[in-house]
């Protein structure tokens, strides 16, 4: 699937981050809101969101294990939270 198709399937991402490989791919990372905010801080974390990970348009993969996968793949860090 595409980023339009995505989008038009699950609505414009929360967050976003782009990122570049080693070979000079675009990575970039749509972070869904999918769980309600942590019930003790009462704000958002990591948990509350599904990272989708395109690479060069493409949906590659979602979730939090196939974004640290695709960073190892691909060769780049993902940004700190």
């Amino acid at each position: 699937m595409t980023v339009d198709e995505v989008s038009e399937i699950m609505g414009l991402p929360d967050k976003t981050e782009l990122y570049r490989g080693r070979s000079d791919e675009a990575i970039l990372v749509y972070l869904y809101i999918t769980e309600g905010k942590d019930i003790y801080t009462r704000r958002w974390n990591e948990s509350n969101y599904t990272p989708f990970v395109f690479v060069n348009d493409r949906l590659h993969a979602w979730g939090w294990p196939n974004l640290e996968a695709a960073a190892q793949k691909y060769e780049f860090v993902i940004k700190e939270r």
